[in-house]
């Protein structure tokens, strides 16, 4: 039986394309447990943001001192309780997500718990 190019092109087409005639599920977009990295620079404003891995006050404590010594940052409260980080920065300035990240590696050093602390998720506050 010989197949015609624009029928082999359409049955090929389908394969590809529909990924409901594949039998295996699509690779994840991000790895498992990792954040959706909405933001790579937090521009000036009021966000949220969410920590995971805070045991005591004291954490929350030495996050808000670690963040107050950068320049962009106005301001930084700490919710033990709902593990949120309030920040606020400066107008005409940017946070970098990585500066955050290595903000809370200090924080971490500093309060000598052997805890890590994660970025989650970035909200912004109006």
């Amino acid at each position: 039986m010989r197949w015609s190019v624009g029928a082999l092109a359409l049955l090929l087409a389908g394969a590809f394309v529909c990924p409901a005639a594949r039998a295996e599920e699509p690779p994840p977009l991000r790895p498992k447990g990792e954040p959706p990295a909405l933001y790579k620079v937090i521009p000036s404003g009021r966000y949220s943001v969410k920590i995971k891995g805070l045991l005591t006050t004291t954490c929350g404590r030495a996050i808000e001192i670690e963040l107050l010594r950068l320049p962009e940052v106005e301001a930084a409260v700490v919710d033990f309780d709902s593990e949120e980080l309030v920040v606020t920065v400066k107008l005409n300035y940017k946070l970098k997500v990585s500066t955050l990240r290595r903000t809370l590696r200090e924080a971490s050093h500093w309060v000598n718990m052997g805890t890590d602390y994660t970025v989650g998720e970035i909200t912004y506050l109006p």
